[in-house]
């Protein structure tokens, strides 16, 4: 049998307690519906100028010139981000998830990404149910230096929605990085 110190029983009281508020704030969090949300690991190219990473893809419309590449240079976090550059906007352009997510009206979602960017204008990030109807987000605008956009609440319906990110109205040579991007379910 065993015999700890007083200063050993204190160190192991101190190790139990941390372990209980990690285990704490990890079912606080609730559970995440975004795939890939850190927009890391391959980035495919989709066609030429377009990379996209995994879970991800992008929506044009109208007359657009764009670039999605993989930001390795200096992302918010991980290994990378998404850059979005925009030289020609008279339509629109935006990055969204692969699958649709179920939203339950009597739920409340965090939603959150870091971004940063310049010459964007306003950028929207929602999710959207299939007939268009955004349920959850809110327009920001991006400044040069990362900056974290949190949206709560409780969806307006309950329905099959996808998350989008959305340059408003870009100037000519407008970029957007994109990153560490959660939509959690709250418990």
């Amino acid at each position: 049998m065993a015999v700890f110190s007083a200063w050993n029983r204190r160190a192991l009281l101190v190790v139990g307690l941390a372990l209980l508020f990690v285990a704490a704030a990890a079912s606080e969090q609730g559970k995440e519906l975004v795939v890939n949300g850190g927009l890391e690991g391959d980035f495919s190219e989709m066609k030429e100028n377009i990379f996209i990473p995994d879970g991800w893809v992008w929506n044009d419309w109208g007359s657009c010139s764009f670039n999605f590449t993989r930001q390795t240079s200096s992302p918010h976090s991980g290994q990378s981000c998404q850059r979005m550059e925009i030289s020609l906007m008279s339509g629109g352009v935006a990055l969204r998830q692969r699958q649709a997510v179920n939203l339950d009206s009597s739920k409340t979602y965090v939603l959150t990404g870091w971004f940063r960017g310049e010459d964007t204008g306003p950028v929207m990030m929602f999710v959207r149910a299939n007939n268009y109807q955004s349920l959850l987000g809110r327009t920001f605008t991006p400044t040069r230096q990362w900056k974290q956009v949190r949206i709560e609440g409780k969806p307006t319906r309950s329905d099959s929605a996808t998350l989008y990110i959305l340059p408003l109205n870009p100037n000519q040579s407008a970029y957007l990085e994109i990153d560490d991007v959660s939509l959690m379910e709250k418990e």
